[in-house]
């Protein structure tokens, strides 16, 4: 079996909060989130991505077992290679792993085998707001994911899945704060009965990070501070754990 993947890295230990990870990049993405910076991982550009044997992958992992605390699999959007996803996360359980996977949730019926097995610990997702907007969709294919998105969290906590949910922050979106606090709401309401924590992450474009859409990015990324502050205060009215990532902050 192979798979289409960008690379991997282990021990990582920025992928997973407090955990150390073998982080593997797997390829493709149903998205087009305007400020993604792994958007040739996104769209299998043959200079980022390249066709793998899965045995190669699980030697590494094997390997790494030793250094690591949980496998940790991102993207793009891991559940499009659904097979090999499987076959991944059997292998790191059966080595006496955690399993993680950095999701856009808007798969929930590749994902539902998985849990349904056991074989998920942890998910990190991003919460879009406005989903549209940041998915870089429209119409009645924006409004579909974001009911998936719900139905996966609703997935999440019914396995008892720890979720990281991460706020990618933008600026000059109209009426934004009450957009997440509605957001925050009915996350929150879906991951009622398992942990979960909130990652607030200020978007930034160039020279940090190359996005997928340049001009888009230089007009709504790098958030100030003062609506950083106004996001974890928000969050904090739903989350009892929330951190932020790329910028100083008091909290």
């Amino acid at each position: 079996m192979q798979l289409l993947a960008g690379g991997w890295k282990a021990p990582s230990l920025v992928d997973v909060r407090g955990r150390a990870t073998f982080t593997l990049w797997l390829c493709g993405c149903n998205l087009r989130c305007p400020f993604c910076h792994n958007w040739r991982l996104a769209e299998a550009a043959p200079e980022a991505c390249r066709p793998v044997e899965l045995d190669t992958v699980l030697k590494a992992l094997h390997g790494a077992a030793r250094l690591v605390d949980m496998l940790h699999v991102t993207g793009g959007e891991p559940a499009l290679q659904a097979r090999a996803l499987e076959r991944l996360l059997e292998e790191s359980r059966g080595l006496g792993l955690g399993n993680s996977i950095n999701t856009n949730c808007t798969l929930p019926h590749l994902l539902q085998p998985l849990l349904d097995r056991g074989l998920v610990d942890h998910v990190a997702t991003d919460l879009k707001t406005p989903f549209h907007t940041l998915a870089g969709l429209r119409g009645g294919t924006a409004a579909r994911l974001q009911e998936r998105f719900l139905e996966c969290l609703n997935a999440l906590a019914s396995h008892g899945v720890e979720v990281e949910l991460r706020i990618p922050v933008p600026r000059e979106i109209p009426g934004y704060t009450r957009l997440l606090e509605e957001s925050l709401r009915e996350a929150a309401e879906a991951l009622h009965g398992t942990k979960w924590y909130v990652v607030v992450n200020p978007l930034q474009g160039r020279p940090l990070v190359n996005p997928r859409d340049e001009e888009w990015c230089a007009k709504h990324c790098s958030p100030d501070q003062q609506l950083v502050d106004m996001v974890v205060e928000t969050a904090r009215r739903h989350a009892t754990r929330v951190y932020v990532n790329w910028v100083l902050s008091t909290v």
